[in-house]
């Protein structure tokens, strides 16, 4: 028999803040259910499409979104995930803006 105790994990708005414009991005909740949001904190108006990758830890893309230069708060799915860590990237004009990891 398997006895498991329920496990309480806290809920947490990871914050990484590149060098770069564009940067400024947060992301919520973590560990993610079936939305990942994905939120622009920086003042420097975007200039291009903004491109996000969602990735396993071998770079295999699962998902790809584009949204509008003006999008503040992006919802990125993430119901077709298996349980594991993965990366998401804010891509602008072909340059990586921003990355971070988060647990699903």
């Amino acid at each position: 028999e398997n006895h498991r105790k329920p496990v309480s994990v806290p809920t947490e708005t990871a914050t990484i803040d590149v060098a770069s414009g564009n940067g400024n991005w947060s992301i919520y909740p973590i560990p993610a259910t079936d939305l990942l949001t994905l939120q622009y904190n920086g003042e420097e108006k975007i200039k291009g499409v903004i491109a996000v990758f969602v990735e396993n830890a071998s770079g295999r893309t699962f998902n790809k979104m584009r949204c509008a230069s003006l999008c503040k708060t992006i919802k990125v799915p993430v119901d077709n995930l298996g349980r594991g860590i993965y990366n998401i990237k804010v891509v602008i004009l072909n340059q990586l803006v921003w990355s971070s990891r988060f647990i699903k």
